[in-house]
């Protein structure tokens, strides 16, 4: 009803239809009308508009911004890759240069037990054979050692009888001439028996030498086989390091190819 009322107070007043001054009036009055009503549906088509192109505008920013996070968002999951993968090759160029290293100090301490047991078997053998010559030369000496205190005992013998017939007067030539060949066979036997002795002495002494390098040749051999035992323990721990450095180098490659597969 206010509309009604309102549409008949904008009405033009109603008059004779006959006046032409009244006729022209209310056609221009009507032609403003018109012209009002199409601005006012002009104005609504125009706010309508205003109001989708607003919200397209607004669709549009929002997919923007959500394109631009998703770039964002790709080029730090890139750069995590890249990243990732780096520490991927890097892990691999120290898990084959421990590798290497550890082959290369296997193969030294391998060369330097092969040395020392090369060096504890000649030992071994030197002292087969010192002891060996000990043996003969023990046995050498020992021998000399007896023929020394036999022929002593025969130069006491002789020398008794000598003393003995010197006491008495010789009274045939025969018996002197015989009393002279045992004078000159014990002179000849006493310089025997030095000479015996000297040897024996000799034999002695060398004895001795061969004891005392038999000694130090066994020192040298108990000293080669505990750094044997030395050289075998540490090839062992640096075996079980190396072995400790690659299984953690295996775990930090595999946590980060698992870490690479989460990025993708």
């Amino acid at each position: 009803m206010a509309a009604n009322a309102n549409a008949n107070a904008n009405a033009p007043p109603e008059l004779p239809s006959g006046n032409p001054c009244c006729l022209a009036w209310q056609r221009k009055y009507i032609g403003m009308k018109d012209r009002r009503d199409a601005c006012k549906e002009a104005i609504n088509i125009l706010q309508k508009a205003m109001g989708a192109a607003n919200d397209e505008k607004a669709n549009l920013q929002k997919q923007i911004k959500e394109m631009e996070d998703n770039k964002g968002t790709k080029g730090h999951d890139s750069v995590a890759k890249a990243s990732l993968e780096k520490e991927v090759s890097d892990l691999k160029t120290e898990i084959l240069s421990l590798q290497q290293r550890s082959e290369q100090n296997l193969q030294e301490k391998k060369e330097y037990m092969k040395k020392f047991q090369d060096q504890a078997s000649s030992r071994e053998k030197e002292i087969s054979e010192l002891k060996n010559l000990l043996k003969k030369e023990t046995l050498r000496a020992d021998n000399s050692e007896e023929e020394r205190e036999q022929i002593c005992k025969e130069l006491k013998k002789t020398k008794a009888m000598m003393v003995k017939d010197v006491d008495i007067e010789p009274e045939v030539p025969e018996l002197k001439e015989e009393i002279n060949l045992v004078k000159s066979l014990l002179v000849s036997e006493r310089q025997k028996a030095e000479s015996e002795k000297k040897k024996a002495d000799r034999y002695l002494s060398e004895l001795e030498v061969l004891r005392a390098t038999a000694h130090k040749t066994s020192s040298d051999l108990l000293a080669l086989t505990s750094n044997l035992e030395t050289v075998k323990k540490q090839l062992e721990s640096e075996k079980q390091k190396t072995l400790r450095e690659k299984k953690r180098a295996d775990m930090e490659s595999a946590k980060a190819r698992e870490q690479m597969k989460l990025a993708e």
